[in-house]
């Protein structure tokens, strides 16, 4: 374990291509400056309801390449300063309208 909580300053982190297959809300929680959150390429599966809640600055946020296949209710909550999700090549099923309904300023959503 790698511990983050005295970097309370940090905007950016990559986690890419870490074998990460679960993310909860006190993943990230000791950072709520960051702006942008790349988990790409991972083996995610699942991600707790309000994981994000406390990143109220997060402005992009990469979910590509991992094995998503559904999203569940409040995963995006408090995300209204979210510009760009990328959720491409995961397994996603089914896409209801709720997930991203608190997401006011999103501009860009990639789904491919």
């Amino acid at each position: 374990n790698i511990s983050l909580s005295n970097l309370t300053t940090l905007r950016s982190i990559d986690l890419s291509s870490n074998k990460i297959n679960y993310f909860s809300k006190k993943s990230l929680k000791q950072l709520p400056h960051l702006t942008e959150i790349i988990l790409s390429n991972n083996n995610l599966e699942d991600i707790e309801p309000f994981a994000f809640k406390d990143l109220v600055n997060l402005r992009v946020l990469g979910l590509n390449y991992n094995k998503l296949r559904f999203l569940r209710e409040n995963v995006f909550f408090n995300l209204t300063n979210l510009i760009l999700l990328i959720l491409n090549n995961n397994y996603l099923e089914i896409i209801e309208k709720f997930y991203f309904s608190n997401l006011k300023n999103l501009a860009v959503l990639i789904l491919s």
